[in-house]
């Protein structure tokens, strides 16, 4: 080997590069500052939470108390989550980090932050439909609250997935074509889901159904329980638990029973034209009186209440008993309320000196 060969080997050897010790102080300084801001906001974030509370509170101090509540108790979790996101931000900025590092960074705040405003999002759905419930008209009810709630809830985690897929460069328009044939076959899988669903929004739109309705449809009678997407639960009278889909629901004739109607044909006997008129007077007064008798219905018309004598019968006198109960009693206590209105009947006919009518059959033999 030659010495010009020598020289040409040597070149190519890059001599042992020393270690810059000059920047290590920069680097420790950098990474203990980093180090100290996550911990710091990790550290803080239930004192920045309570702080973003108070200043809910504040600003809707002229909302409603519950709306107020529930927005305070939804927004915790995002706003610490959001502190947390904080901090691996500033991290990230002070520590420098080198170029290959700093694109899939970028792309991991980015997404982190997506999932953070569409969450603050998401959790703000339901005490915005609260709040606009108590501001509306009243056929904006609790069910039709949960069926928007619901769908604009979905919609917002759709678009919280998008971003985030957004975020990382992929190409959401092709995803979104993909996802709508996909989206064709399902609906052509699921038509009765859909079927159904638009016939919850038929029965919410027109505030036909509400939880705790007394209802009669030609399948069933009972109690609304719950208005669902796909179906609507009705609880029968032998408490057994129906579900009927919305689609029949909607096409069906509902016989809606808000009031409990009472109609009655009770036999007197005996007694005289002095004690039948009290026994009637004192009957319309007590239902008067009584609490559980409608005496105007949900408009604020007044109810029809009838007692008076209505024709003879054997051996008695028939009193006719027309009137309504109020709204939302279940089974049992329409039992009890319609034994305590039966008992004292009995006692007001007693104290009359008359009582309850048998029909009897007078027999006469005749001995041969």
């Amino acid at each position: 080997m030659t010495d010009a060969e020598k020289i040409v080997i040597a070149e190519e050897v890059p001599p042992d590069q020393p270690v810059d010790y000059a920047h290590l102080p920069i680097t420790l300084l950098r990474s203990t500052v980093a180090i100290v801001v996550l911990v710091s906001l990790i550290l803080l974030r239930s004192t920045v939470a309570k702080g973003v509370v108070g200043i809910i509170h504040m600003l809707a101090s002229g909302l409603n108390p519950e709306v107020q509540q529930k927005l305070a108790n939804k927004v915790v979790a995002p706003v610490s989550y959001g502190c947390i996101l904080g901090g691996v931000y500033l991290a990230g900025i002070i520590f420098d980090l080198p170029d290959f590092l700093q694109e899939a960074f970028d792309h991991v705040v980015q997404s982190l932050l997506n999932v953070f405003v569409f969450w603050l999002a998401y959790s703000a759905v339901s005490p915005v439909a609260i709040l606009i419930q108590k501001s509306s008209s009243n056929t904006f009810g609790d069910e039709m609250r949960k069926v928007v709630t619901d769908l604009i809830k979905a919609v917002v985690l759709v678009l919280g997935f998008l971003s985030v897929l957004q975020a990382w460069g992929i190409n959401v328009s092709a995803f979104l074509a993909g996802l709508g044939l996909v989206g064709m076959a399902v609906a052509l899988a699921a038509q009765d889901t859909f079927r159904n669903l638009f016939g919850s929004i038929v029965l919410f739109a027109d505030g036909s159904l509400k939880q705790g309705d007394w209802i009669q449809t030609p399948e069933v009678e009972g109690v609304v329980e719950r208005v669902g997407l796909r179906t609507t639960q009705i609880r029968n009278f032998d408490t057994s638990l129906v579900l009927i889909p919305n689609a029949n629901l909607a096409g069906a004739t509902i016989n809606k029973r808000a009031l409990r109607r009472i109609n009655w044909t009770l036999p007197i006997g005996g007694g005289n034209s002095k004690s039948l008129r009290e026994i009637v007077n004192r009957v319309e007064k007590f239902l008067e009186e009584n609490p559980k008798v409608a005496k105007v219905d949900e408009k604020g018309q007044p109810m029809t209440l009838i007692v008076a004598l209505d024709k003879f019968g054997e051996n008695c006198v028939e009193m006719f008993v027309y009137f309504f109960l109020i709204a939302g009693l279940s089974w049992a206590d329409f039992m009890a309320v319609k034994q305590d209105i039966i008992l004292n009947f009995k006692k007001i006919v007693a104290e009359e000196g008359a009582s309850f009518g048998v029909p009897t059959r007078l027999v006469l033999l005749n001995k041969a």
